[in-house]
């Protein structure tokens, strides 16, 4: 059997929760992946990957490999996800003030999904593993207010937390009589955007 590119469906209608004074940009939950799961164990992810905070380990299931078509041959997918976990990537918005003072704004801002892979690897095999389309992003208005005491410096900061997948995989090229390249070894990771937490920090 044999897969072509799909595209996954964005993030869901935005709902804003305020909790103790921090603006909690929360979507609502999506299907998990029908991939088979053993209980989690402990780990730490390569430093640029989202920080992890529940990890998994994945048993692979078996499957066929991703063979996008072209006129004169093919390229053969073999993605493999490693690991699953909710992790967030921080972003400090250089937005801050010497209390007494409050933070406080309403805005527009933009979301995206992510990924990180080795080059020459095409998103549609990567996007058709993980069961979502690592490219979609668009905009939502996030709100925050923050007292700063006096005395006190603080900036806004906001985390991104993202449903991450670990990844590895093979490619090879293949001619239309099916004579194939060596098989090509790549990694990376991929992110399905969820919500958006506002932190003041003090600097």
């Amino acid at each position: 059997m044999r897969f072509v590119r799909t595209a996954g469906i964005g993030a869901g209608l935005l709902l804003s929760l305020v909790v103790a004074g921090t603006t909690l940009a929360v979507d609502p939950p999506t299907p998990e992946p029908t991939v088979a799961v053993d209980p989690p164990t402990p780990g730490t992810p390569p430093v640029d990957h989202p920080k992890d905070t529940n990890t998994e380990k994945y048993k692979e299931p078996k499957g066929p490999k991703v063979q996008p078509m072209y006129l004169f041959g093919h390229t053969e997918y073999d993605i493999r996800i490693n690991k699953r976990y909710n992790g967030y990537l921080q972003t400090n918005m250089n937005r801050g003030c010497l209390g007494p003072c409050t933070l406080a704004l309403a805005e527009s801002e933009n979301w995206q999904n992510k990924l990180s892979f080795t080059v020459g690897f095409e998103k549609g095999p990567i996007n058709a593993k993980v069961g979502f389309d690592t490219s979609a992003g668009g905009s939502r208005t996030f709100s925050y207010s923050f007292y700063v005491p006096s005395g006190v410096r603080r900036i806004v900061a906001f985390e991104d937390w993202y449903d991450t997948f670990l990844l590895s995989g093979y490619k090879r090229d293949c001619t239309i009589i099916n004579t194939c390249d060596p098989w090509v070894a790549g990694s990376g990771w991929a992110g399905r955007w969820m919500y958006r937490i506002f932190k003041a920090v003090t600097v």
